[in-house]
């Protein structure tokens, strides 16, 4: 039986001075859970109703717990709650010149955009993906949800300045997302660049745009006052790196 301060731990994750101070976040479901175990991550424990059927999966370190289905439902943080919740260790800070396309997020708070968009960057084979300031924190669940697996696959490193995000790697050209730029059928296709994907309202920041090589922008055919952040972020990966 799950206990209460148990209980009390994984509610405490969904806040993220807690996944600090704990050094933990929750990962949910069966699919997530499977794609988890194929990374570098290390599950500290997994929760389980008997309608998972996966024990084998895990390394023989990893605390296992059958509970029941009403257990569940006190942990879980989904509306219907699946079969299984793993806690994991947050991951080491990366700090490694990088090497080949990157994505910088600045400031994007929408958690369903930051997944999708390390989804993206996981279809397209990008290895690390930057965020400034007030981006949402990626090991919030409905992150971990969003990227469907895919951030056990992308390095994601923070930084608090803008200095410090593109000194990450000081070679790269800068290109930026932006709604009045250049067509990007007349910039050249670079895959050594850092591309800016900006904040869902207020766009790039102004002293971050003075850094940029080239503003890009999708040509627009009908009467759509912007495009999703996520959505962007698709068509000028397909752009520049296909």
């Amino acid at each position: 039986m799950i206990t209460k301060a148990q209980v009390k731990h994984i509610h405490s994750l969904v806040h993220k001075k807690y996944r600090q101070a704990g050094k933990q976040f929750i990962v949910e479901g069966k699919k997530l859970v499977e794609e988890l175990t194929k990374s570098k991550y290390h599950i500290d424990t997994v929760y389980h109703t008997s309608h998972f059927k996966g024990n084998t999966i895990f390394k023989k370190s990893t605390q296992i717990e059958c509970i029941e289905e009403f257990e569940m439902q006190k942990i879980s943080q989904l509306k219907t709650p699946t079969s299984i919740l793993a806690l994991v260790d947050l991951p080491l800070s990366y700090t490694e010149n990088m090497i080949g396309f990157s994505l910088l997020l600045d400031n994007i708070q929408d958690p369903g955009n930051v997944g999708t968009i390390i989804r993206i960057a996981d279809w397209f084979n990008i290895q690390h993906l930057i965020l400034h300031q007030q981006t949402a924190d990626v090991f919030q669940p409905k992150v971990v949800q969003a990227s469907m697996g895919s951030l056990f696959n992308v390095q994601c490193i923070y930084r608090q300045t803008i200095d410090d995000a593109l000194n990450i790697s000081k070679t790269k050209k800068i290109y930026a997302a932006v709604l009045q730029g250049t067509d990007m059928r007349k910039i050249e296709k670079n895959k050594d660049i850092i591309l800016v994907i900006g904040n869902e309202s207020n766009g790039i920041q102004s002293e971050l745009r003075e850094q940029c090589e080239a503003l890009i922008t999708i040509p627009q055919l009908g009467n759509a006052t912007s495009l999703n952040a996520s959505v962007a972020c698709g068509i000028l990966c397909a752009h520049l790196l296909l």
